[in-house]
């Protein structure tokens, strides 16, 4: 019969804010005891979260079009100028 973690961590009395470490074989598990689920979302999601504006349009007159690359020629860069070393 094999115990699932979830079976052997109701055996104990853990205490929310505390954090736990266990040798189990050859490592060390850490078990940190929260009160409640971390909130990742705020219900509802305000009207502050949303970052795009309703009048934004995401397709317009450029869309579809096709642009054809030219090579040319590119300058190099300057070279760094070094300061010679005093004596």
């Amino acid at each position: 019969m094999t115990a699932t973690l979830e079976t052997a961590l109701r055996t104990l009395k853990l205490e929310p804010g505390r954090v736990y470490t266990y040798h189990v074989d050859d490592v060390w598990v850490e078990l940190r005891v929260s009160g409640a689920p971390p909130v990742l979302w705020p219900n509802p999601i305000s009207e502050e979260d949303i970052m795009l504006d309703p009048g934004v349009e995401l397709t317009g007159r450029f869309a579809g079009k096709t642009v054809r690359a030219v090579p040319g020629v590119f300058p190099l860069p300057d070279s760094p100028k070094i300061p010679e070393d005093e004596e």
